[in-house]
């Protein structure tokens, strides 16, 4: 099955934690954090989202894993903000090293 290049390359931004430098350009912002499930757990609203650098990112976090991950000693966060027009911001979390 081959997929066009956009297909891959949307499914990359929303997918891959790690993004390379060739798909990175495609978003407005693209950063790595680390944070404490504590301090994850009092920054994430009733809505879901996380505003970080006065940008309002929508959490990619499973929902049966939530309190997992506010329990956790470490995890990473990697915010997209795509470019105008292409969708919202959004964070991918994961948890970070033990």
């Amino acid at each position: 099955m081959n997929q066009t290049p956009n297909l891959r390359l949307q499914s990359a931004l929303i997918n891959e934690f790690y993004l390379t430098p060739q798909n990175s350009k495609h978003l407005d912002r693209y950063f790595l954090q680390e944070w404490t499930g504590v301090y994850l757990s009092s920054r994430l609203s009733i809505h879901g989202t996380i505003i970080h650098q006065d940008v309002e990112y929508i959490c990619v976090l499973p929902e049966c894993l939530r309190e997992t991950f506010f329990k956790a000693q470490s995890v990473k966060l990697s915010f997209r903000k795509p470019k105008a027009g292409m969708g919202n911001p959004y964070v991918l979390i994961r948890f970070g090293a033990k």
